[in-house]
């Protein structure tokens, strides 16, 4: 490490500008996977959690005699939605 800091220092002006930017060049393109993996991250539970409420609802249309009304509130999700996934599935 202490090597690196020398060369560093005795770089050019020139040479000096160039690693600046090559290294600013690399926190960017680090920064843009960081965010891009943490945006996938938000998606993936984002669907994960949108799949897991669609399967509970099914299950609890197909194998329950409970209304569209006490699956939305047993779940907390949307009356509309219940109703679209009855329908779907009576089909």
């Amino acid at each position: 490490m202490l090597f690196k800091i020398a060369e560093i220092v005795n770089l050019k002006n020139e040479e000096l500008m160039s690693y600046e930017s090559s290294r600013k060049a690399q926190w960017d393109f680090d920064n843009s996977i960081a965010y891009a993996e943490k945006k996938a991250l938000i998606k993936g539970r984002e669907e994960g959690f949108h799949e897991a409420k669609l399967s509970s609802v099914k299950s609890m249309i197909l194998e329950s005699n409970f209304s569209d009304e006490q699956i939305a509130k047993f779940l907390d999700i949307s009356l509309e939605f219940v109703q679209k996934n009855r329908a779907e599935l009576n089909k």
